[in-house]
């Protein structure tokens, strides 16, 4: 049951997940983001809601949030670099540019 795999879990876990800290889940919709990790059924009712840790969901998710982290982080080393020529390009005109 839901709350059994989940009770140990410290609150701050919790609300960093955007899930009740007292879990209380009146749903399969309201796992959050534990979806990702977690396969989650209802098969017994709303009430007891069942999980099970998922192996191959865990490394997808993992994968995906690997995969943005890099594209974010290429974005931002060539914003720097761009910002960095730009500089040069102003200091360079500043300093009379006429090379003399």
């Amino acid at each position: 049951p839901w709350d059994q795999a989940l009770g140990d879990m410290p609150s701050p876990i919790l609300r960093a997940l955007k899930l009740d800290t007292k879990l209380n889940i009146s749903g399969v919709s309201e796992v959050g983001q534990l979806g990702h990790l977690l396969d989650v059924s209802d098969m017994c009712g709303d009430d007891l809601i069942l999980c099970k840790f998922s192996d191959e969901r865990t490394l997808k998710w993992l994968v995906a949030k690997f995969e943005r982290s890099v594209v974010g982080l290429r974005r931002r080393l060539h914003k720097k670099k761009r910002r960095a020529a730009e500089r040069r390009k102003e200091l360079d005109s500043m300093q009379g540019g006429s090379g003399a």
